[in-house]
């Protein structure tokens, strides 16, 4: 079997982030070649990849020769498996490697099927930039398995992309047509859908328990959580301060507030104050160094208010808008602020800490 090395190095770097650490098969540790088909499974998700030129035979690429092929000079790689099956030989121009192989047949996890599904379709590009913009706000705490998940769900003509962790709420729309839906995908899936670029249009079919998002290059399967996720539109609303801001700016006040912590073991709250044609960026505390600064808004702010926030939260929720500018709505000290671009719909909104 031949394949050229780009090609199959980019299919490693997707497929690798499916690779088990633990598996419970010995031979997921691996990625399944069988007639140009490239499949990695830890039974949560499962992926395959479909390269342009390949076919022929059928074997285990062992996790410990990742490294190696992505490190081989460009050109044509050759697999061959020997005679007796006990090893895989790889070869490229005057490089020859030999690695332990294992039975194909003991690869315990093709593409399962999903039965009785539903089938949307939408933008690749528009659904991934969307489900990376909200995947930080995915809660971290096993305590809160639903919350590690993000919401997709489609009404009318719109769908909504949601995570949140209790503390913040991230929420970004793309347009589509077709049936009302909701699910909820692991976080984890997200992210490894995000870290592989799709940019081309997807087939998305669905039941109660799974998912398969179908492209022209790849196929991921992923289970989905199960359960009642929290209404999260009745906080966006109106506020009666607005304020905009450089973004770059704000992201910088805030990382500098930051590395006044002298302990890193104090979580202490960043203030934020509105005041005429200026945003105040201030922290004090026991282990940290007093600071503050001041940032000009675009127009000026209408209306005063101090309202603290976790700096680390603020600070991730700022770096996932990729505007110039960010725009901060707020109503008091204890309502939520709300951060939103006039270049698109993404919004997110942050609850204070009292």
């Amino acid at each position: 079997m031949k394949v050229f090395k780009h090609e199959l190095a980019g299919a490693i770097k997707s497929l690798k982030a499916v690779v088990p650490k633990n598996p419970v098969l010995p031979s997921l540790k691996g990625i399944l070649f069988n007639n140009g088909t490239l499949t990695a499974s830890n039974t949560e998700i499962t992926m395959q990849i479909s390269l342009d030129s390949t076919e022929g035979e059928k074997f285990i690429l062992p996790e410990s020769s990742f490294t190696l092929i992505e490190n081989l000079p460009e050109g044509e790689i050759e697999f061959a498996i020997s005679e007796n099956g006990t090893y895989v030989d790889i070869a490229t121009g005057k490089i020859r490697n030999r690695f332990q192989a294992m039975d194909p047949d003991t690869f315990g996890f093709n593409m399962p099927d999903v039965q009785d599904a539903k089938v949307c379709r939408f933008s690749g590009r528009a659904i991934m930039s969307a489900l990376a913009n909200v995947l930080f706000a995915t809660a971290k705490s096993d305590g809160m398995p639903l919350l590690k998940g993000v919401l997709v769900r489609r009404k009318g003509d719109i769908i909504d992309i949601v995570a949140t962790d209790g503390h913040v709420v991230a929420w970004d729309k793309v347009d589509s047509e077709g049936e009302d839906m909701q699910v909820i995908i692991p976080g984890d899936t997200v992210k490894t859908l995000v870290s592989m670029g799709i940019d081309d249009d997807i087939e998305f079919k669905y039941n109660k328990n799974a998912a398969i998002f179908t492209t022209s290059k790849y196929t991921v399967y992923t289970r989905l959580l199960d359960g009642g996720y929290p209404n999260f539109e009745y906080a966006f609303t109106q506020m009666d301060i607005h304020a905009g801001v450089d973004r770059k700016q704000l992201m910088n006040a805030l990382s500098r507030a930051k590395m006044c912590d002298s302990s890193g073991l104090v979580n202490v709250p960043t203030m934020i104050s509105f005041r005429e044609d200026k945003i105040g960026i201030s922290r004090s505390g026991v282990s940290v160094a007093a600071y503050s600064e001041e940032i000009d808004t675009i127009e000026d702010v209408d209306g005063e208010l101090d309202i603290r926030f976790d700096t680390t939260i603020l600070i991730a929720a700022i770096k996932s808008f990729s505007t110039d500018t960010v725009y901060l709505e707020a109503k008091s000290r204890t309502h939520p602020m709300i951060m939103t671009s006039d270049a698109s719909d993404y919004k997110v909104l942050v609850l204070p800490v009292r």
